[in-house]
């Protein structure tokens, strides 16, 4: 049989409107231009660019943390308990990294690397990132990702309908 595509690609994206997405889309940019002014941060290749290849990285590590928690409805009965952890520790991504002790910074960026999504694009643009910290940022959506897509086979492998 003919895969029209990745399975994973049609699964989770199939139905999505991408044209819903485009006003949050738009006013995002807006603000974050105007603020981009307002604050005087210099317009350079490097600070765009890193900002953009960030802000694509917490994109793709959003994704795969999204899928991958979902995922696991493969394993577990309810995924409840699942969903009310993924929340709270969304949360902690509505504020900027630098309020919270710096235990939290650590679990937030390296055990459980939420800060990636909406920390590091803008401290990417401000040089406040170490070199360490750069390739950090590189690193670990690409692992997400590659980590979501072999929970995604896993899963399909184990599913069985209700047919038997």
């Amino acid at each position: 049989m003919t895969k029209p595509g990745s399975l994973q690609f049609l699964q989770t994206f199939g139905k999505y409107n991408f044209a819903m997405a485009c006003p949050n889309v738009l006013a995002g940019t807006i603000l974050i231009a105007a603020g981009w002014h307002r604050s005087g941060i210099a317009v350079t290749v490097w600070n765009v660019g890193s900002f953009v290849f960030y802000l694509l990285g917490g994109v793709v590590l959003t994704y795969s943390f999204g899928l991958m928690a979902s995922l696991l409805v493969f394993w577990v009965t309810s995924l409840n308990a699942v969903n009310t952890l993924y929340s709270a520790l969304w949360d902690y991504n509505n504020m900027p990294m630098e309020l919270y002790p710096k235990v939290i910074k650590q679990i937030g960026t390296f055990l459980i690397p939420i800060f990636l999504v909406t920390n590091w694009p803008g401290m990417a643009a401000l040089g406040k990132l170490s070199a360490f910290q750069l390739v950090w940022g590189c690193v670990v959506p690409a692992a997400a990702f590659f980590l979501s897509r072999r929970m995604f086979r896993a899963g399909v492998r184990r599913y069985t309908s209700a047919n038997g």
